[in-house]
């Protein structure tokens, strides 16, 4: 006779943050991916939208998923804030004209802060499979930041670059997000309740 399972709520709302995360990182790709120019304005706004997505998501993941951990909230705090300020210097660059300077500079300068955070993350998670999903996104913003920061690139690159690690992150958070939110369920231990 088989043991009746139970939703695990952790796992449930970690994997509904990891899927509203993956909203802003789809919708800047797909601009991107679907723009004609891949001028530094169009990299910008791509950024412009991952930042305040990643500020907002971030935010709300405090709040949404029961970790009880500082390193949990303080990573998130953290990354939301990034976040808020590198999407104000994007909003100034529009303003101002974006150049490719600036573009590599900021995308470069938040992947590296988004990376440090998802490493602190992927140290505390409380679930093994989210500090495995916060390792190949520390993964993918040490990436991004290589490549925005040391390689050489002409304006196709750098933004195309930037719609690429939209469209992979969005793809990979979707697919988290779904296995833990509709997959995982655990089995309750003989003579322990389970609320």
């Amino acid at each position: 006779m088989s043991m009746p399972t139970v939703r695990d709520s952790q796992a449930t709302r970690t994997g509904l943050f990891l899927l509203v995360s993956a909203i802003p990182l789809a919708l800047a790709g797909i601009y991107i991916t679907f723009s004609v120019n891949h001028a530094p304005t169009v990299g910008i706004i791509g950024l412009l939208v991952i930042s305040l997505g990643a500020a907002l998501t971030r935010s709300v993941g405090v709040a949404i998923v029961p970790e009880t951990t500082r390193a949990w909230k303080f990573s998130n705090a953290a990354a939301a804030a990034a976040s808020i300020v590198v999407s104000g210097l994007a909003g100034a660059a529009l303003f101002f004209g974006p150049t490719l300077g600036t573009l590599t500079l900021l995308v470069a300068t938040w992947a590296a802060v988004m990376a440090v955070c998802d490493i602190l993350l992927s140290l505390n998670a409380g679930l093994a499979m989210v500090r495995r999903d916060f390792r190949v996104l520390a993964l993918a913003g040490v990436a991004l930041a290589l490549a925005e920061g040391v390689l050489p690139l002409t304006s196709v690159y750098a933004v195309g670059i930037v719609g690429a690690y939209g469209i992979v992150t969005s793809v990979y958070l979707g697919i988290a997000g779904m296995t833990l939110r509709f997959d995982s369920t655990t089995a309750p231990t003989e003579g322990n309740p389970t609320a």
